[in-house]
């Protein structure tokens, strides 16, 4: 395996998340593709036909030592300082159909048990992450069911494209699936729309299951 400057840099991050309300000190945002996304530039929300009713916000999982587990096998790693959050859930919040992603506060009170599809507004990021128990599955495989969902609003995340993007990965595929050429070209439409280099956003592999080193240069 090996590891540039940016899978470096996003270990240091991975391995050194604390409960904040900091997006930068709290982990590393990884975002996997979904119907919220434009069909041909999946980087950007969707704006016409059926999926345009997603496009009010973007979907993604704030990874960490204990809670590794993201959505589907490729996608993007976010910038902590170009983006706003809306909301957090501790699950799978079920956003895709509800006005910017948020719904239902979660009970803030000591000792309120914790529930997977109710929301923390943005001040209170630091506790969701203090209440969260570990996911021990991703030890044995990181199933999707493990993720978290922060939800972050499309505008300030489009304006500041494409250094929106610090990095694409993919994940193992299941049995019979190489996730690899689906990023690739992806990769490269990214990079020629923009006018890059493919090291300025490399393409990198998550492994969830290492809470070490979990990413690496693709």
């Amino acid at each position: 395996r090996v590891f540039g400057a940016v899978a470096t840099m996003l270990n240091d991050r991975f391995r050194g998340a604390r409960a904040t309300n900091n997006l930068t000190t709290a982990g590393v945002i990884v975002r996997g593709l979904d119907s919220s996304s434009d069909p041909d530039r999946p980087w950007m929300a969707c704006t016409t036909n059926w999926c345009a009713r997603h496009g009010d916000h973007f979907s993604t999982s704030l990874v960490y030592p204990g809670h590794a587990a993201s959505y589907g096998p490729i996608g993007f790693v976010i910038d902590p300082t170009l983006v706003e959050l809306n909301c957090a859930y501790p699950g799978d919040g079920g956003s895709q159909n509800t006005p910017q992603g948020c719904k239902g506060e979660c009970d803030l009170r000591p000792g309120s048990p914790m529930r997977g599809n109710c929301m923390y507004r943005p001040q209170h990021l630091y506790l969701m992450l203090e209440r969260l128990p570990p996911d021990t599955s991703c030890r044995r495989g990181c199933k999707d069911q493990g993720m978290n969902e922060i939800v972050f609003d499309p505008t300030a995340w489009q304006r500041n494209m494409p250094r929106t993007i610090v990095a694409m990965f993919h994940k193992r595929g299941a049995a019979g699936e190489d996730p690899r050429g689906s990023v690739s070209a992806m990769h490269r439409k990214f990079v020629a729309e923009y006018g890059l280099k493919g090291s300025d956003v490399p393409l990198l592999r998550y492994e969830p299951s290492d809470f070490v080193q979990p990413f690496s240069d693709a």
